[in-house]
């Protein structure tokens, strides 16, 4: 089992990957055009000991006090969670009636694999899908665990992510 966290969740997702999102899953052409329009419109005012340096526009994340974010996040995880159910590693219960490889609660990825190999393949699908739209592992706060009866020993992230990636 692994446990995947995303670095500053909120304000790595690019606008391009919102937009794309809105496209993949055929969001309804007015909604779609309000959110491209409001997403455009995203500025913050730089400031130096009170005095306004100018506006500089936002070109990723979401705001984290907006009702509509947590949607545009969860909308931006569903592909992730599309190639997930399309991978063969996970966990079976009863005559194979029954699968998991992972769980997803906004920005809480939990993984299952079967076995060391299965764990990793799923870590690396995830990697990859996240680096491409953008997104990076918080890997201090992301953790790995083995089933105790395949015999593989306990270990941390980051020495296995450095061991995938090296």
């Amino acid at each position: 089992m692994a446990w995947i966290d995303y670095r500053k969740t909120y304000d790595m997702i690019p606008h391009s990957w919102i937009l794309k999102c809105l496209d993949m899953f055929g969001i309804v052409g007015n909604v779609k055009q309000f959110i491209t329009d409001s997403v455009s419109k995203w500025k913050v005012e730089l400031t130096s000991l009170g005095e306004s340096l100018g506006d500089v526009p936002i070109g990723r994340g979401i705001f984290q006090a907006d009702s509509l974010s947590p949607l545009l996040f969860v909308l931006c995880m569903v592909p992730v969670t599309l190639i997930l159910r399309t991978t063969k590693a996970c966990y079976e219960w009863g005559n194979r009636e029954f699968q998991i490889n992972h769980l997803l609660l906004m920005d809480d990825l939990k993984l299952f694999g079967i076995d060391h190999d299965q764990t990793d393949s799923l870590i690396k699908t995830v990697h990859v899908c996240s680096t491409d739209i953008g997104m990076e592992f918080g890997l201090k706060k992301c953790t790995i665990q083995y089933n105790r009866y395949t015999g593989s020993p306990l270990g941390s992230f980051q020495s296995l992510f450095t061991n995938i990636y090296s």
